[in-house]
């Protein structure tokens, strides 16, 4: 099963992003690899990152608990040195001080015959947009820019600051962005992507006088969401990890929507329910007309109103545990 999303997939965004980012790394270098051959090659460069503002993931990547350790020793005895006689208890666990490491992969593009780096394939993780790591990130790409090396940013993460906020404030603020910093350029080439935008295709860069390959960042995705099987971990009924998706951002060709209750008044009444969803909502946000579904309360046949609509229900959302039912004014939707 593929990825309902047409690029980026939010929910891969929260705990599965450790292996998304190690297994989208993997599989650019896989298919960059005959495009660079027999002068560069592709290799994985993995380092580990001190994250030293934690709290920012607990929850999102990060299980919400703390990692504790249990003391079992016995609590000191009187012979232990308390000049008191009174016994001195131990601490029953210990909490470790020090900050979680993230293991970072990215993708280095380097020449064959000299090893010397070329381009730098940076995958965005959530250590490298706040904080110190943020301003580490900074300093390294900044380095590698002027020591001649290409920097291709990808930032598929909707949480945390972009690495060059500050310094493209044109550029709008979608929840994904791809970046190509050429070396030695005073310019960086963007790539905005919103949620419902297709991952493009974006060239590597090599030396001169050799072209730019290409690098097909959406089948790179969809191939390792189909291999690594994510469907499996993620439950697409939920709420993407945080932040909250934005109106814009919702792919609301693929949302439905469906009253639970509605009173019976023609069509157009204020009286009704919908009026006033449609007002309120309906016509502020992007959805097909075709997907928003009135209760048919407008006849005089509430019941057989309700069972059609209970079938429409059934037919788009695959639920049969659910039924239309009716009182004297009102028409409802709910749970056996």
């Amino acid at each position: 099963m593929s990825s309902p999303f047409p690029g980026m997939d939010p929910y891969l965004e929260g705990h599965l992003w450790p292996d998304v980012h190690h297994r989208l790394a993997t599989e650019i270098s896989r298919r960059l690899t005959p495009r660079l051959k027999p002068r560069y090659v592709a290799r994985l460069e993995i380092y580990v990152v001190e994250d030293t503002e934690p709290e920012a993931e607990i929850g999102i990547m990060y299980p919400d608990v703390e990692v504790l350790t249990a003391d079992r020793r016995r609590p000191l005895s009187s012979q232990g040195g308390a000049p008191s006689g009174e016994a001195i208890a131990e601490a029953p666990m210990t909490v470790s001080l020090a900050p979680p490491e993230v293991r970072v992969a990215n993708v280095e593009v380097r020449d064959a015959t000299s090893n010397k780096l070329v381009t730098g394939i940076e995958i965005l993780s959530p250590v490298n947009k706040r904080g110190k790591g943020l301003e580490a990130y900074r300093k390294k790409r900044e380095r590698l820019r002027k020591a001649g090396v290409h920097v291709l940013e990808i930032d598929l993460l909707r949480r945390g600051e972009r690495s060059l906020a500050s310094t493209l404030p044109r550029v709008p603020d979608t929840p994904y962005r791809i970046t190509l910093i050429r070396a030695g350029a005073d310019v960086a080439q963007v790539w905005p992507l919103r949620l419902q935008d297709k991952l493009p295709t974006v060239p590597v860069p090599l030396r001169p006088p050799d072209a730019d390959v290409p690098l097909e960042l959406g089948p790179a995705l969809s191939t390792m969401y189909d291999e690594a099987a994510y469907e499996l971990s993620v439950d697409y009924r939920r709420d993407p990890p945080p932040p909250p998706l934005a109106a814009e951002d919702v792919p609301w060709d693929r949302v439905h929507l469906f009253q639970v209750d509605e009173r019976a008044a023609p069509s157009g009444d204020p009286d009704r329910n919908y009026f006033h969803m449609k007002e309120a909502l309906i016509d502020r946000i992007g959805i097909p007309a075709a997907n928003v579904h009135p209760m048919p309360v407008e006849g005089e046949d509430l019941d057989g109103g309700a069972g059609r609509y209970e079938a429409i229900l059934r037919r788009i959302a695959g639920t049969p545990a659910a039924r239309a039912g009716r009182t004297a004014r009102t028409a409802r939707f709910c749970a056996p």
